[in-house]
């Protein structure tokens, strides 16, 4: 019997070794961009679901410490190919399991489409992960597929109600607001939130 780990990393890894990967835009969200130079992302940076590392290495460009991490081998490998910044690492790994890694902490977590892959049932579990590498009063940084987002291009839209049931009892969500998300074939609604750490489990 096959295990559905596996099953999963293969269809990550066949998507982005494809030529045309939809949420691959070849540049950072704009999004995430305008947070940062707001001083929305600060200190030492972890990019969860990095896929081929767009974000990560703006942000390494803009003077913070970044780490990349995906489940795919196949992003990571494109990922440090197209990187050549020393403040930029990339690793293989499940978001699932970042308490498991020697990873340290973190100011800060982004998220660029990571979130909206989950279902409702695994998310809470997730941001706990999350909150695992992050140091008292850091912060998370997510831009995900919105309500109004198309339903059937693989994503799960989400609504400010379900980014404050993720980010529930420990944190603080400071920001929850409809975005752009960018897209290789337009960009559609997105939401962005913004959430703090209040406590550590």
């Amino acid at each position: 019997m096959s295990d559905p780990g596996d099953e999963r990393r293969r269809w990550w890894n066949e998507a982005y070794d494809s030529e045309d990967v939809p949420w691959d835009v070849g540049r950072p969200q704009a999004e995430i961009v305008a947070v940062e130079r707001a001083g929305g992302i600060e200190g030492r940076t972890l990019d969860v679901g990095c896929g081929t590392g767009a974000e990560a290495r703006y942000l390494g460009g803009a003077g913070h410490d970044v780490t990349g991490i995906d489940f795919s081998g196949s992003a990571i490998d494109t990922a440090r190919d197209r990187t050549d910044c020393r403040a930029v690492s990339f690793l293989t790994g499940d978001a699932f399991a970042l308490s498991d890694r020697d990873l340290g902490t973190f100011d800060t977590v982004v998220d660029c489409g990571m979130l909206h892959t989950l279902e409702e049932g695994d998310r809470t579990t997730y941001a706990a992960e999350l909150s695992s590498v992050l140091d008292g009063g850091g912060r998370v940084v997510c831009l995900e597929f919105g309500v109004d987002a198309p339903d059937d291009w693989g994503p799960t839209p989400l609504s400010a109600t379900d980014v404050r049931r993720t980010f529930g009892d420990g944190w603080t969500v400071d920001v929850v607001e409809p975005v752009p998300f960018e897209t290789r074939q337009r960009p559609v609604p997105g939401v962005l939130g913004i959430a703090e750490r209040t406590a550590r489990h």
